[in-house]
């Protein structure tokens, strides 16, 4: 019984082909390619790297366009909210300004309290490392005062050193 001939990409090895010149010429033709091969090898992993930042990116535009919309629809639906109640209030009570003057009073309220709320309890964490990395620049008026009595007194905050 025959065997059919060996076909392109089967996988029993090819015979080994005869190559010309000495030993020094094999080794320095394997040596070129595999200097090819690991060219080859770095320009597929930074094609890899380029798409993979690629990716990043327009996933985070994509994100960015998805907040602005729902930001728009947002105010839009709170604004529409706002003036539906407007005129319910208004309605009720006879006169649509009076309805939109209670709106306003409450919006005005409400500003005034998370303004002064705001201004009491910051949301940023104040701390000694914040403060450094900030630099002397951003300290306010009582922290720098005290740090001027420490310093005048040569304590350096040190309690140990108090007199």
């Amino acid at each position: 019984m025959e065997s059919l001939p060996d076909r392109p990409g089967s996988d029993r090895p090819s015979p080994p082909v005869a190559r010309r010149g000495g030993k020094l010429q094999r080794m320095t033709e394997e040596t070129r390619g595999i200097v090819q091969d690991l060219r080859e090898w770095i320009d597929l992993r930074l094609d890899l790297a380029v798409r993979e930042i690629n990716d990043e990116i327009d996933d985070a535009a994509s994100q960015a366009v998805f907040g602005v919309v729902l930001a728009i629809l947002a105010f839009f639906t709170g604004l529409f909210g706002l003036t539906t109640l407007a005129l319910g209030l208004g309605w009720a009570l006879g006169q649509p300004f009076w309805g939109f003057l209670i709106v306003f009073g409450v919006l005005a309220i409400g500003s005034f309290v998370v303004a002064t709320v705001a201004k009491r309890h910051p949301i940023v964490v104040e701390t000694k490392l914040f403060r450094r990395l900030r630099g002397d620049r951003y300290r306010s008026d009582s922290e720098a005062s005290s740090d001027e009595d420490e310093a005048a007194a040569g304590t350096d905050g040190d309690p140990s050193t108090k007199a």
